[in-house]
């Protein structure tokens, strides 16, 4: 057997060009039965996207849905008194402008700081002043309205403790005669 293979093998080295060839033929030939084959298969159904659910917070009772859905339509939108206002008036490449707005910020950082006293010293009705200000500057400014709404919560007067009736205590269904325990 090992003599057949020392004839094989002088064989191979004495037709290498042709026997290269013709494994490149081969190979040539098989791999363009595979895209003739690919390409004349029948079409695999492609299957339907997974249906997507919307997002809550995008449905058409959302504020904010109804002005982006609106913007998209409209040419023109009305975003006045909304929270998108101050992205569109603001022009980042002009130098005065952000400087005016960082006064503005400065100022209602240093009137927010004010009423945060006055909140934390007990006067309450001073920092709702103070914060009805700088509202009525600037209606949607966040710490002003969470502050707003602290004060209102603290203004609003306690709940009355309950008052607990002796003989409600425990299950009236189990008690015995003048909420003794069963059985006495």
């Amino acid at each position: 057997m090992n003599e057949k293979l020392e004839q094989f093998g002088k064989w191979l080295a004495a037709n290498a060009p042709q026997v290269g060839i013709g494994a490149a033929v081969v190979l040539l030939l098989g791999v363009g039965y595979y895209f003739y084959a690919d390409m004349n298969a029948p079409a695999q159904p492609v299957p339907d996207p997974p249906v997507q659910v919307l997002n809550t917070r995008l449905s058409e009772e959302n504020q904010d849905f109804k002005i982006v859905s609106g913007t998209m339509l409209d040419s023109n939108p009305n975003i006045e008194g909304t929270h998108f206002a101050p992205i569109t008036q603001m022009n980042m490449f002009d130098r005065r402008s952000v400087e005016a707005q960082r006064e503005r910020d400065r100022a209602f950082n240093s009137k927010m700081a004010e009423a945060e006293q006055y909140f934390a010293a007990g006067q309450l009705d001073e920092a709702l002043r103070v914060i009805e200000d700088v509202l009525s500057q600037n209606p949607l400014h966040h710490r002003a309205t969470v502050l707003k709404n602290e004060i209102e919560r603290a203004q609003q007067p306690a709940p009355a403790e309950p008052v607990e009736d002796p003989s409600l205590m425990g299950d009236p269904m189990l008690a015995g005669p003048e909420g003794q325990p069963p059985g006495m």
